[in-house]
């Protein structure tokens, strides 16, 4: 099995994180939170209906970002497409945690699939997700690799991947008689400092034997484990990319859906805004 290193330079992070906003009050920073996704094989759609979103700052300050942000079908955010969730004028510092309530989630089958009871959407049980929220860590998401993330005066936008395929797991299995039971809400997010992520694009050979099975994922070494990994599906012509992703170091991994059988990992490296680009993965 192949295994390749692909290194390049992590970019100094000195750098303000976004241009200044002229509507931010002199010596404040003003903080916008993006909501996107990635492809998923089994799903038609995955509606969450996402409610307060507060920030955490190292102090242990919270600051709402949005009340309620309102009703998403995920599946509309793919290929790079984002939403806004909420932004806010808060104080200069460093921001440890963004904290998303999912009030309720719904899923709706491509059209070839059914629900052992023969239907195709289900409304998903959504544990503790309605009290406490979903955490999701903000160490790292600019390369820093500190306790956080250094908000500065000007504008920082922050993208969230809600990513349907690390979030929504498949109860069942789509090839055996008793079909798919549902699907288990269990969230993890990944967030990136829009102008600072980088991408990772390649491809899978033999280009042949590609199928809809096989799905790509990349995970950040030394990551918060509830970072969810981003993955990908792969196309007919075996390419695969991966948008958004914070600076740092990844594993990424081909997986067989069916078979449970996996490529061994390429390690990645990302800068600021690079575009990492020719990772080879061979199918087994």
């Amino acid at each position: 099995m192949l295994r390749k290193a692909v290194l390049l330079p992590v970019l100094a992070t000195a750098l303000a994180l976004g241009a200044c906003d002229s509507s931010t009050e002199p010596g404040n920073a003003r903080l916008t939170v993006l909501l996107t996704d990635a492809p998923s094989d089994y799903l038609e759609s995955a509606v969450v209906e996402i409610g307060r979103v507060e920030v955490r700052g190292a102090d242990g300050s919270r600051t709402t970002v949005i009340e309620d942000a309102g009703e998403f079908d995920l599946l509309e955010l793919q290929n790079g497409v984002t939403t806004i969730l909420g932004s806010v004028d808060l104080q200069p510092g460093t921001y440890t945690e963004l904290r998303m309530i999912v009030e309720s989630a719904r899923v709706t089958l491509v059209p070839e699939y059914q629900f052992e009871d023969g239907s195709q959407t289900m409304q998903i049980q959504v544990p503790s997700g309605a009290e406490t929220g979903i955490k999701i860590a903000l160490e790292g998401v600019d390369g820093a690799g500190g306790p956080g993330v250094e908000i500065r005066p000007g504008e920082t936008i922050l993208v969230v991947d809600f990513d349907v395929s690390s979030n929504f797991v498949m109860n069942g299995s789509a090839d055996e008689p008793a079909g798919i039971k549902g699907f288990n809400f269990t969230p993890r997010l990944r967030a990136a400092v829009r102008d600072l992520a980088g991408s990772i694009s390649g491809t899978v050979a033999p280009v042949e034997e590609v199928t809809d099975t096989l799905t790509v994922s990349a995970a950040r070494v030394g990551a918060d484990p509830a970072e969810a990994p981003a993955s990908a599906s792969v196309a007919v012509d075996g390419t695969f990319s991966f948008l958004f992703m914070a600076p740092g170091t990844y594993d990424v991994t081909l997986t067989r859906l069916k078979l449970g059988q996996s490529a061994d990992p390429v390690q990645v490296v990302v800068g600021e805004s690079e575009a990492v680009t020719g990772v080879a993965l061979t199918i087994e």
